[in-house]
């Protein structure tokens, strides 16, 4: 587990996951050429496949873990703008910063700007503690997030 919450910022709304798991993926596009053996020429084997390695990577986070509120103690609060950090925050297009948990090894860096591409916000009551009387003291809210590192097409310069 992390030792301190991930950062999801967007558009001046921020949003605290209490990681449980943090996966990275790394997913390469290779393009692979097999060479056919004709039929009269079978008996020396199958060629071997040509790769073509063009370092089209896209790298992932999948994020496991929980909603809390800092400051109300109600995750409903975080649930909402991680909604709405989701749906755009009400912004333009563009990417969100989020900040990694530097002390996990899965994480190679600190801060990142990604997308996110798949979420789901689950609610699970706690139903085991008895201090808690009122609805939403009892809430919690599992989130699963994956998030894809990268920019903006129009932040995409020529080298």
């Amino acid at each position: 587990m992390a030792t301190q919450p991930i950062t999801i910022t967007k558009n001046g709304k921020t949003v605290y996951v209490y990681p449980e798991s943090v996966a990275y993926n790394s997913e390469n596009k290779l393009y692979m050429i097999t060479i056919p053996t004709v039929e009269n020429n079978q008996a020396t084997g199958a060629k071997t496949t040509k790769v073509i390695d063009l370092l089209r990577i896209t790298k992932t986070y999948n994020v496991k873990g929980y909603l809390t509120d800092e400051t109300s103690g109600l995750g409903i609060v975080q649930k909402n703008t991680l909604r709405d950090i989701a749906e755009g925050a009400g912004a333009n297009g563009g990417e969100i910063s989020c900040e990694i948990d530097p002390n996990n090894p899965v994480a190679k860096y600190k801060t990142i700007n990604c997308y996110i591409e798949k979420m789901t916000i689950e609610e699970t009551p706690s139903d085991l503690d008895e201090t808690k009387t009122y609805s939403t003291d009892v809430v919690k809210y599992r989130v699963d997030i994956t998030l894809v590192e990268g920019v903006s097409v129009t932040s995409i310069t020529s080298s």
